[in-house]
């Protein structure tokens, strides 16, 4: 039951524009993927970066305000100011330039996409269907050299282009 009510939110959620549904669960979702990640030494305490482009600003602080109840870590900067230094990224724009994609994944650090159409400038990105998953890009996976944790591969969807 609990499992429709939240499909159904989340249906309404879109039909609707809703972004602070999405967020919700992309803020829950992401800090546990972060976790999986078998480089990071402490894995209790990580800091994910919030980049955004200017009219995004307001779902960026969303987004932080949201992380920071899971205890996290969170510095917020526009996409134009620089990048930070973090355990995670959170790329809150529909687009991003190649230069700025390339200095993320040189980083090696997961980058997380907010929009579904992102999943082409993020390693992942959520996919909601009958089940919520985390859709993961291989190919910049691979490019940025980060090994996750098998388990994840079991769960995630795998995009292809």
């Amino acid at each position: 039951m609990k499992r429709l009510i939240l499909f159904l939110l989340i249906c309404f959620s879109f039909l609707f524009g809703n972004m602070k549904e999405l967020l919700l669960i992309e803020s829950k979702l992401y800090p546990k993927i972060v976790r999986l990640e078998t480089s990071l030494k402490d894995k209790e305490q990580i800091t994910f970066a919030v980049l955004y482009e200017e009219s995004e600003k307001e779902n960026a602080y969303e987004m932080a305000k949201l992380l920071r109840k899971q205890g996290i870590n969170v510095k917020i900067a526009p996409l134009s100011q620089g990048i930070p230094n973090a355990d995670a990224y959170v790329l809150m724009a529909k687009k991003v330039c190649g230069n700025t994609l390339d200095n993320l994944l040189k980083k090696r650090k997961l980058i997380f996409g907010v929009y579904p159409q992102s999943i082409e400038y993020s390693i992942i990105n959520v996919y909601i269907g009958v089940k919520i998953k985390p859709l993961i890009n291989p190919y910049l996976l691979k490019k940025a050299k980060i090994s996750l944790s098998p388990i994840i591969f079991k769960v995630a969807k795998i995009y292809e282009k």
